[in-house]
């Protein structure tokens, strides 16, 4: 009596479970390529905003610095003096007269 020889199922299973996982890959990458994509091109635009933000708040504080100088009592008198030509009560000007 002859034996029937079968050739091992393994090796055909590993190949339609590949197939199969090769298929489902290609599917999930039409379907959440887009998204993917998306998310990142979002991810870009924060980084680039965020950077835009700290170059703003520093350059806030630097304003704020300045308003600070301009509004202290030192820079309001020199504005005075300088350009509205005030001086303080009981103060003497001297006014130089060019030939």
């Amino acid at each position: 009596m002859k034996t029937r020889q079968t050739k091992p199922k393994g090796k055909k299973v590993r190949i339609v479970n590949f197939r199969w996982l090769m298929i489902f890959l290609v599917v999930c990458s039409l379907s959440f390529g887009s998204q993917v994509y998306t998310i990142w091109e979002m991810k870009q635009e924060i980084k680039s905003l965020t950077a835009k933000k700290q170059q703003l708040v520093q350059e806030n504080k630097q304003y704020q610095a300045n308003l600070r100088a301009v509004r202290s009592d030192e820079m309001v008198e020199k504005l005075a003096r300088e350009e509205l030509g005030m001086i303080k009560p009981g103060e003497k000007v001297l006014i130089e007269v060019l030939p």
